[in-house]
């Protein structure tokens, strides 16, 4: 599966030690496969609080890039960018909550990550979110409020998302469909600040 982890990456600089010459080089050398450069010259730059560049020293961690999978480390870097309010962190972070890999799951805490990106409108969080409702995962089960995240998710052009929504309605009647429907609307509409929880 290829991530999209590295098609748009935000720098911030944050010592004048550090230079653009720095964060480029860890570019160049991640797009050429050269992953322990990248990893060499982003993780100064991820220790100065760098939000993006924590997020991919912590994907990194996560699928072995540069350095041996290790997901405690992966999760300790997830989160401060998380932290800091990034979208793919938080949802990241989520994952490696919900399942588990490597720390203890928490379903609970799984379903916070995904609910602050869903609310930044990341799709993929959106989806995980609804999934969490479907299966009373950190959360009280729900068809509706899934169907509705999956409805939101699905607008925002998620695939999955869509299959899922398709898969639930065949358990909700017509009326939970179209107020789970009205509801995604109002939730959308408001930037995600009226969203139901």
């Amino acid at each position: 599966m290829k991530l999209k982890i590295f098609t748009i990456i935000l720098f911030v600089f944050f010592n004048t030690e550090v230079t653009a010459q720095d964060f480029d080089k860890g570019v160049d050398a991640h797009k050429s496969g050269d992953f322990i450069t990248a990893f060499k010259e982003w993780l100064p730059l991820a220790e100065q609080g760098n939000y993006t560049l924590q997020y991919n020293i912590g994907i990194m961690h996560k699928i072995g890039q540069g350095v041996p999978v290790d997901i405690a480390e992966s999760k300790k870097w997830l989160q401060l960018s998380a932290e800091q309010g990034y979208a793919p962190a938080q949802k990241s972070l989520g994952d490696i909550l919900l399942y588990g890999r490597g720390v203890v799951n928490d379903y609970a805490k799984a379903t916070e990550w995904y609910r602050l990106a869903a609310e930044q409108n990341h799709d993929g969080a959106q989806k995980s979110l609804g999934a969490n409702y479907e299966y009373g995962l950190g959360v009280p089960q729900n068809n509706v409020i899934a169907y509705i995240w999956y409805v939101i998710a699905s607008l925002n052009g998620n695939q999955v998302a869509s299959d899922y929504r398709d898969k639930i309605s065949n358990h909700m009647t017509t009326a939970d469909i179209s107020e789970a429907a009205k509801m995604a609307r109002v939730c959308m509409n408001s930037g995600y600040k009226n969203c139901i929880r």
